[in-house]
């Protein structure tokens, strides 16, 4: 569900979960946010800030403002278990 006061964005082809970087290009202030709607629709924006997002950057009261946008990489919060030399398979890190 959409929460304006939320650290979120909409954006019309990317993914939901999807976590970008948005930089305000004049004052180069950063926010990382997840997309959580869709949107925009109007005229050739690409990309709409809940107001928490545009709080950050410093963006609200101008409502529009030229932004940078990067695609956050992910790390995956449980690592692969290494494999133990010979054939044995691994099991909680011991082989059998």
């Amino acid at each position: 569900m959409f929460n304006q006061y939320g650290i979120t964005a909409a954006s019309r082809s990317l993914p939901f979960g999807t976590v970008l970087k948005v930089v305000k290009m004049d004052n180069g202030r950063s926010v990382l946010l997840r997309i959580n709607d869709r949107g925009p629709y109007v005229g050739n924006r690409i990309i709409d800030l809940s107001m928490g997002a545009a709080d950050v950057i410093g963006m609200r009261s101008s409502g529009l403002a030229p932004v940078c946008v990067y695609r956050e990489v992910q790390q995956p919060l449980i690592a692969e278990q290494p494999k133990l030399k010979g054939s044995g398979d691994v099991l909680n890190g011991l082989s059998k």
